[in-house]
């Protein structure tokens, strides 16, 4: 029997972000998963990542990954990514997979512990500005590096005949908007309601400055502070809907979306 290939897909494990919602778990922090074909990346795996993917309907199998991807260093972003190498390599019975990161996730000290990079069949792999990485059946690519406290980077995939963006966690600045355009689909990490210029995070206002001038089909908003859960992130979403005439949704934990049909395809 052939085996079934998934369509290009991204499903939220996630939609917390900050300390606060974290910790309380007012959303959960497991990140979320692109998929297409026999591919599948976990993208930003934080707290909790390993028990969301177990008990998602249907389960989403660590085993069966590619790759884990991080943005950066930071705990939401990165805590559950030596387990879901021990999850994936099978608790190391399987050379397998891999992880792409930046540099500072690995020195000068490294968010994965020393004995599941022994797990890899190679070491993990050092994200650069301008570079493209083909994983499997998706093409990953770094347009720039973000401005936060620490290397960031947000990615765009390449999923068949869709184009997904993950703008990661950053401040604002005019350089997000060409190297972002041009996506079929956006995700969008929107952490605060109102700016803040000790704070490098996007603001719902900033937030949606980037999205109209991005003009991406769809834009999936995500990784919540408490602020802007507060303001209630699924209204706000509906009201930039009617605004703009593009499809924008905030994300909840375990929500699917099958790309193709969210473009209409």
């Amino acid at each position: 029997m052939a085996r079934q290939l998934a369509p290009p897909f991204v499903k939220f494990l996630g939609t917390g972000g900050a300390r606060f919602v974290m910790t309380r778990q007012l959303r959960s922090t497991g990140g979320f998963w692109v998929g297409y074909r026999e591919t599948f990346l976990h993208v930003d795996p934080g707290p909790g990542a390993l028990v969301r993917c177990r008990t998602s309907r249907p389960p989403l199998k660590p085993e069966k990954l590619t790759a884990v991807v991080l943005s950066h260093r930071h705990i939401d972003h990165c805590n559950d990514v030596s387990v879901m190498v021990e999850a994936m390599t099978l608790a190391g019975t399987q050379r397998r997979g891999a992880v792409f990161c930046p540099e500072d996730c690995l020195t000068p000290h490294s968010v994965l512990f020393p004995h599941v990079l022994e797990f890899l069949p190679t070491p993990p792999v050092v994200l650069r500005p301008g570079q493209r990485y083909e994983v499997g059946d998706i093409v990953l690519s770094i347009p720039l590096q973000h401005r936060h406290p620490v290397e960031t980077y947000g990615f765009i995939f390449e999923i068949g005949d869709v184009r997904l963006a993950y703008i990661a966690d950053t401040a604002f600045f005019e350089d997000l908007i060409p190297a972002y355009r041009g996506c079929d689909v956006v995700i969008l990490n929107v952490t605060l309601a109102q700016p803040k210029s000790e704070v490098q995070h996007l603001s719902l206002p900033e937030a949606f400055e980037l999205m109209v001038n991005l003009n991406a089909r769809s834009t999936l908003l995500t990784h919540f502070g408490m602020e802007v859960l507060r303001s209630k992130p699924w209204t706000i979403a509906q009201e930039w809907t009617q605004k703009t005439g593009r499809t924008v949704i905030a994300a909840e934990d375990g929500r699917y979306f099958e790309l193709r049909a969210l473009l209409g395809k």
